[in-house]
């Protein structure tokens, strides 16, 4: 039986298209896919995920980075004085070095040489969950935003540096109506590894909420890249995106001079949209579960920023949804027992 916490995820996977293709060989791990997206999803009673459920409700306990190699990114690592972790590994299971990130989760290294389909067909065994979800074409996590204290910022751009060679972009300051929040992205040349740092003083901001719910730092908001963002929009079920009021739209005509088919189109689908030179990025965001949203993107022209200009009426329409006693997410799966 999938625990109560889990089970709202568990659905809200299914809504964004993702199957459930492999389980664990030997623990309650559920292995997640949909285009090069992997999300595991584990449902045991004790460990280390159990432990940080514990401590943090239903959370991103750990990220996976697949590395030239592994050994010298934990070497480096443990050069650098990083908290190496090993859990316990099962008879015939690979051995993954990790260290420890933000807010005490982990940090593993999956070797390339190991080939693309290593890890799920060496720990899992296929199991397709059946129905099939709707298809919603997404293709890789475009970047995943962390949020950590304020007094601790500048020490995770120097983490992310040391340990992974990453470099900060500019600071962005993000317009919450319930305080400010600066944000510093962090990127490796290829810019196939994108991670947002986050942080405010303002405990009521978005920023602030988070920590409080979830009871310190960790990762909040995961984008992914789809091939057709209003294919997305129109299988993604109404009641999970993030409300988008049509003010924003009537604003948008008049700052790109867009054509009334394109806004209706936006507006339809709950898009926002933004342009830097010949680039366009067009993205929508669900609503959260403990504090964890998803951001629906697609890249067009060479656009290489996060639609920052978009940012305070993400945030606004946020705070409105943190009014209520709690969030309540309606899912149209159901959570399979």
């Amino acid at each position: 039986m999938i625990s109560a916490s889990a089970a709202p995820f568990r659905a809200m996977l299914q809504s964004l298209g993702f199957r459930r293709t492999h389980r664990h060989r030997s623990k309650d791990v559920e292995l997640h896919s949909q285009g090069d997206i992997r999300i595991v999803l584990n449902l045991e009673d004790e460990g280390f995920a159990h432990s940080f459920q514990l401590l943090h409700g239903l959370s991103v306990a750990a990220i996976a980075l697949r590395v030239d190699d592994a050994k010298g990114a934990v070497d480096r690592a443990d050069s650098l004085l990083g908290k190496h972790f090993r859990g316990p590994i099962g008879e015939g299971e690979l051995e993954l070095p990790a260290v420890r990130g933000v807010g005490g989760s982990l940090l593993y290294f999956i070797d390339r040489k190991l080939g693309p389909g290593a890890f799920q067909e060496v720990d899992f065994l296929p199991d397709p969950a059946d129905p099939a979800p709707p298809d919603l074409g997404l293709t890789a996590i475009d970047h995943l935003a962390q949020v950590v204290p304020q007094t601790e910022f500048l020490s995770w751009l120097l983490y992310y540096r040391a340990i992974l060679g990453l470099e900060p972009d500019a600071r962005t300051d993000l317009n919450d109506p319930r305080g400010l929040i600066v944000s510093r992205a962090l990127t490796n040349p290829e810019r196939s590894l994108r991670l947002p740092l986050n942080a405010s003083q303002a405990q009521s901001s978005a920023a602030g909420r988070f920590m409080e719910r979830t009871a310190g730092a960790g990762a909040q908001h995961i984008a992914f890249a789809c091939q057709d963002i209003f294919a997305a929009a129109a299988a993604l079920p109404a009641e999970l995106r993030l409300p988008v009021p049509r003010n924003y739209y009537e604003d948008l005509a008049a700052r790109f001079l867009l054509d009334d088919d394109l806004l209706a189109r936006l507006e339809e689908g709950g898009i926002l949209y933004d342009r830097q030179g010949e680039g366009e990025f067009l993205h929508l965001f669900t609503r959260s579960i403990n504090g964890v949203f998803f951001e629906l993107l697609e890249r067009r022209g060479g656009y290489d920023r996060y639609g920052e200009a978009n940012a305070p009426v993400r945030l606004t329409a946020q705070a409105m949804i943190d009014r209520s006693a709690a969030e309540i997410l309606t899912a149209t799966v159901d959570p399979l027992d």
